[in-house]
């Protein structure tokens, strides 16, 4: 995905190009988050920029269901989840 973004773009920020670099090129996911969040806010300060579609996601849950979470990405996993 950062592949992605580095092609599509031609606009360029120096704080921004180094968020993204750090992002791609660290191993952790915590801090590789907290770099493109980082870049996402340059951008959203710095560049006229239209979201054409917003994602939401609504979830109902049954009390006695036990064991799920949600991961960064916001998927629930119910690989061990069960019933009490």
């Amino acid at each position: 995905m950062l592949q992605l973004i580095e092609e599509k773009q031609n606009w360029n920020k120096q704080n921004y190009q180094k968020a993204l670099q750090f992002a791609k090129s660290s191993k952790d996911n915590v801090q590789k988050t907290i770099f493109l969040k980082e870049a996402l806010e340059t951008l959203s300060e710095e560049m006229p920029v239209i979201a054409l579609s917003n994602q939401n996601e609504v979830f109902s849950i049954n009390p006695h269901l036990q064991g799920y979470y949600f991961d960064s990405a916001n998927s629930v996993d119910f690989t061990r989840a069960y019933f009490v």
